[in-house]
């Protein structure tokens, strides 16, 4: 089970979830410089390690019996838990509005560097 918690491919799965929906509202554009988003991602990473944080997402995948579309579609909510309390550092609210912003500005300044 561990193992395929290190095995998913998170690029593909904030792709999956990234994707505007009809009903999605409109993202406010943030700036991160090169340096802040390197540090917002360590951040990220270091809350994704957590062992609670793995544990949900072990149990997510066994409640969705390993279905990557239900996955990918509930991952956001159990994300959500741990960037609250990262996101508000770099000016983000710790809302799902506030993770996309977060990741609309993490994409703009990879596209910059």
């Amino acid at each position: 089970e561990a193992q395929l918690i290190f095995h998913v491919d998170f690029d593909t799965l904030a792709l999956a979830g990234a994707m505007p929906t009809p009903s999605a509202p409109s993202v406010e554009k943030k700036y991160l410089t090169h340096e802040g988003a390197c540090d917002l991602l360590e951040a990220l990473a270091s809350a994704y390690d957590d062992p609670g944080f793995q544990r949900q997402v072990s149990k997510l995948c066994r409640d969705v019996r390993w279905n990557v579309k239900e996955f990918t579609a509930h991952l956001p909510k159990v994300a959500l838990e741990v960037q609250r309390w990262v996101l508000p550092r770099w000016g983000f609210d710790p809302t799902t509005l506030g993770a996309r912003e977060a990741e609309v500005a993490l994409a703009a300044a990879k596209e910059r560097s």
